[in-house]
This record gives C-alpha cells, structure tokens and sequence, in this order.
C-alpha cells in the first residue's frame, strides 16, 4: 500500500462575499522559497526551495510544483495592480524523488542541485508600462507530494 504525503495544507474557495476554508490534508511536510536575484521585466531567477521533514522517520518528495499565487505591495501587504499573469513559473526539474532523513531540513542549493533544475521565477516583458510590478511580493503557492521511505 502506497502512502501518500502532501504539503498542500488547506483550499480556499471564495464564494460571493463568504470564504469557505477546506481542509484537505494533516501538513506532512513544508515546501518554502526563496529567490536570490530582484525581477524586473524580462528577468528570470532561481527559486531555491528548503524542503523540511517534521517525522522521526524518512520520507520521499516525490514530486513539487509552485505557481504565483498573488501579487501584493511588499510594503503594506495591501492587493497589487501587478497581476499574477506577469508571472510565469518553469517547473523544477531532475529534483524528485528526493529522499530527506527523520527531522531533516534541506534546500536545493545545500544538496547541490544545479540552478537551472530549481523553479524559474520569470516576470513577463510586455509592450505595456508595468510600474505597478515595481516593489511587489510575489506569494507562492507549492504543492509536493511523497511517500514513507521504502514505500512505491
């Protein structure tokens, strides 16, 4: 039998004026971010993942994707005019399975992974002005899955 981890935490669904929060799986393991190089029009940076294990025993990765899922003023955290679609994402590569101890906390960069394997980050260049793209955060949204170790 085949166990499933999965990083995917909750759904949000928005439903008129409600917001409706599904749960869909316990947290088996964290997937988080970080990209080195500013984006600006035309650009593309690495996104250097750190991957953690919480359990006393050892899991797979199996597989890990990211998408943009919003775009907000980094100063204020307010809703950006900068949308998402600005954004594209090119999926890691070559990085799953990837198998991490009891407890432990790993980044792709640490396991030496070279950075055209790591999520590409790339902020669209179009004919039209994209000022409302400057001083942004960008919010991630990672979906992995996995499997106990030893498991198929």
């Amino acid at each position: 039998m085949r166990v499933r981890l999965a990083a995917v935490v909750a759904v949000v669904l928005l439903i008129g004026a409600m917001v409706v929060l599904v749960l869909t799986h316990t947290p088996a393991f964290t997937v988080a971010g970080d990209l080195s190089t500013p984006l600006r029009p035309g650009v593309t940076a690495p996104l250097d993942l750190a991957i953690a294990n919480p359990h006393s025993y050892p899991i797979i990765v199996t597989s890990v994707s990211v998408s943009v899922d919003a775009v907000t003023v980094a100063r204020t955290g307010a809703p950006s005019r900068c949308s998402a679609d600005n954004f594209t994402v090119e999926q890691p590569t070559a990085i799953t399975p990837l198998t991490l101890a009891p407890h432990a906390h790993v980044t792709l960069s640490s396991q030496d992974f070279p950075r055209k394997s790591w999520p590409q980050i790339h902020m669209v260049k179009t004919r039209h002005l994209q000022d409302s793209c400057k001083n942004v955060a960008l919010r991630l949204n990672y979906h992995a899955t996995g499997a106990l170790w030893g498991q198929k």
